[in-house]
């Protein structure tokens, strides 16, 4: 993005109307005036009122900023998960995927299940993790064939 945002201020807003620290994610925030800012949504005004807070308008955008003012986009405020009051969005999830070495998946058509029709997640964790799968009696429905990705529906 940019450090700036050219004449208009910005910054990442929190709840509380902290700065916050470099490198940490928050709401991208701007300063209300600049030449193309619209003026509502359509049929909508408590809705674009409530996109202001603090003299501030949200964008809903979350942002990082660096050591040197540089504002990097990281997702949508809307597109996130809260975790441990952590926000994670869908760019650090598939960030963290693109991290882990591939390998080939197996697909299956069924899942073993027991009779009460609960699935048995022992034996799906046992042959993820290559270990003994243990009594397999009691299950209605064993696993189906493995499938390779080309036989998927």
């Amino acid at each position: 993005m940019n450090t700036s945002a050219g004449n208009t201020g910005a910054g990442r807003w929190e709840e509380r109307g902290a700065e916050r620290a470099a490198d940490t994610m928050s709401e991208l925030a701007l300063r209300p005036g600049w030449p193309s800012m619209f003026r509502g949504y359509l049929n909508e005004e408590e809705r674009y009122r409530r996109c202001f807070a603090g003299g501030w308008y949200l964008t809903g955008d979350l942002a990082k900023r660096d050591g040197d003012g540089y504002f990097w986009f990281v997702g949508r405020s809307d597109d996130v998960i809260k975790s441990s009051g952590h926000l994670i969005g869908p760019f650090e999830v598939e960030s963290c995927l693109m991290a882990v070495a591939p390998r080939l998946l197996d697909f299956t058509t069924t899942l073993p299940k027991t009779r009460s029709g609960k699935i048995l997640r022992r034996l799906l964790k046992s042959r993820e993790l290559g270990l003994p799968e243990g009594d397999t009696s009691t299950l209605e429905s064993p696993a189906g064939p493995a499938m390779t990705p080309k036989d998927q529906p």
